[in-house]
């Protein structure tokens, strides 16, 4: 079990192949998205971890549910990515890979007392989060990771919403254990513009119509 947390950190490295990821990192001067302060401090608060999120975690924004179970069975069974390319293995009973795009917002992951932890955070703007979405998301990670998020050895998992304003209207029906804070998930306060606008189509009123032949701004 000893090099299975590190292991999964390693096959997370190698699945990490979204084009926005390292555009950003390079725009920014940050190619590894290494992680602020103030932000660590706030993941830690609102998930109770014993410290904060260290400021080398490996870090993915949009990466694929597909991708964290390859990279779970793999360092399980003791392999690394490499080595396995090409590689048929059978379809697990759950058909936990799903060959859609399903991912999460921004995934993090490091190693505290021999355990590789998984932090899964969901954003969300000013619109708020649909149960529907949400409900879809959490069935998917609980066949991956089990109820209580212990089915992996060596692997603990988190997850957290992100927003500007705390979710009111959730229903997490069938949500696993691991996924809450009592009976919602935790949540991590989101810095949003006060004012901002969008683009719609409209009619000649600037009323917004999908079909219509004139396009208005509109107060987002």
């Amino acid at each position: 079990m000893d090099d299975i947390p590190e292991r999964v950190i390693q096959n997370l490295r190698r699945f990490n192949r979204k084009e926005r990821y390292y555009l950003i990192g390079a725009a920014l001067g940050n190619p590894k998205f290494k992680l602020g302060g103030s932000f660590r401090r706030e993941l830690q608060e609102c998930l109770h971890l014993p410290v904060p999120v260290p400021e080398n975690a490996f870090v993915a924004m949009d990466y694929h549910l597909d991708w964290v179970y390859a990279s779970l069975f793999l360092a399980d069974k003791g392999m690394d990515v490499d080595g396995v390319v090409g590689k048929p293995f059978v379809l697990p009973r759950c058909k936990e890979i799903t060959a859609t795009q399903q991912d999460i917002d921004l995934l993090m992951a490091y190693c505290e007392d021999n355990q590789c932890h998984l932090l899964f955070l969901e954003a969300k703007g000013p619109s708020g989060f649909i149960n529907e979405q949400l409900n879809s998301k959490a069935k998917r990670l609980k066949g991956i990771f089990g109820e209580n998020g212990s089915k992996w050895e060596g692997v603990t998992s988190h997850l957290a919403l992100i927003s500007p304003r705390k979710p009111k209207r959730l229903k997490p029906i069938g949500w696993p254990k691991w996924m809450l804070k009592g009976e919602n998930p935790a949540w991590v306060p989101l810095d949003w513009p006060e004012v901002l606008v969008s683009v719609s189509r409209s009619n000649k009123h600037g009323n917004p119509l999908a079909a219509g032949d004139h396009w208005t701004v509109l107060q987002a």
